[in-house]
């Protein structure tokens, strides 16, 4: 079991490394502005809206600048309303938190969105705190689904000697 553990944090090393190198790929940062976007049900209408989960229990929600495309399967694209924003921030409130799970601190936070320059490109709100972000070409954008940062504590591996 020795060996499992070892080479979990060298994937990661390697997984990381090789994001080190992408030219193409954005970031997410922490912004309490953001946060307030979301939890006061604005909806800014320079961005096409997704969510990521189910529709009445979104695991994330992201607005991405209308001047791109976004790729991939991952997300729902939704023509987000304020009404609806109002609802899911209001059950994103009342939802248990899973132990499991630690996220942000258990809560949902706003990050943006930054394209490989440092630009932002759109806004994310979720309690994963982890976004891969890749601009293949222009005027394109391709977004996985949400996780957690390697090594943020939201998962452990129980190994034994």
């Amino acid at each position: 079991m020795r060996l499992v553990t070892t080479l979990i944090p060298l994937g990661f090393a390697l997984l990381l490394g090789g994001c080190a190198a992408c030219t193409d790929c954005g970031a997410l940062k922490k912004r309490n502005e953001v946060t307030t976007i979301f939890t006061s049900s604005r909806v800014i209408p320079e961005y096409h809206y997704f969510y990521n989960g189910e529709i009445l229990y979104p695991k994330a929600i992201m607005g991405i600048d209308r001047r791109l495309t976004l790729e991939g399967k991952f997300w729902t694209p939704i023509d987000l309303s304020q009404e609806q924003l109002t609802r899911w921030v209001a059950e994103i409130g009342t939802r248990p938190k899973n132990g499991s799970a630690t996220g942000v601190n258990g809560r949902f936070e706003g990050f943006e969105i930054l394209d490989s320059q440092g630009q932002r490109v759109g806004i994310w709100y979720s309690n994963y705190d982890w976004g891969v972000f890749k601009f293949p070409e222009e005027g394109k954008i391709i977004a996985y689904a949400p996780s957690f940062k390697p090594g943020s504590g939201s998962f452990s591996i129980n190994a034994q000697n």
